[in-house]
C-alpha cells in the first residue's frame, strides 16, 4: 500500500472516530434530556457540538435560547443560542435556521444576522 493511501485511510478512520464520538455524546445528551436532566443533556450537546455535531449544535442552541423557563439549570444566553443556531443551520439543519434568524432579530444581534434571514 502506497504511503498516500495509509494517510487517507488513517485520516478517514479519525474522522470517523471522531464522528462516532459525537454521535455517541448526543445520543447520551438526548437520554439526559428525555429523563428531565437538561443540565446534563446540555453538557453532553456541548461535548458534541464542539465535534461538529449539528443536531447536538441545533438542541444547544434551542436550550440556550429558552434558559430556564423550560430547561431547568441551563442559563439563557441569547448571543451563544444565536451562535450555535447559526453553526447548526450552516450544518444542514433547517430548522435551526428558522430559529437562528428568530433568535437574532428578537435580540437585534444585527452584527450576527446571516443574509439567510432576509
Amino acid at each position: 500500500m502506497s504511503r498516500f493511501a495509509r494517510t487517507l485511510l488513517l485520516a478517514l478512520g479519525i474522522a470517523a472516530a471522531s464522528a462516532s464520538a459525537a454521535q455517541h455524546e448526543f445520543q447520551q445528551g438526548m437520554q439526559a434530556y428525555e429523563r428531565g436532566d437538561f443540565v446534563q443533556a446540555q453538557r453532553l450537546f456541548l461535548e458534541a457540538a464542539r465535534q461538529g455535531d449539528a443536531h447536538a449544535q441545533e438542541m444547544l442552541g434551542l436550550m440556550y435560547a429558552f434558559g430556564p423557563e423550560i430547561y431547568r439549570g441551563v442559563p439563557r444566553d441569547l448571543f451563544a443560542a444565536a451562535q450555535w443556531l447559526d453553526r447548526a443551520a450552516a450544518n444542514g439543519r433547517p430548522g435551526a435556521r428558522y430559529l437562528y434568524c428568530a433568535v437574532a432579530r428578537k435580540e437585534d444581534l444585527r452584527a450576527t444576522i446571516a443574509s439567510y434571514c432576509f
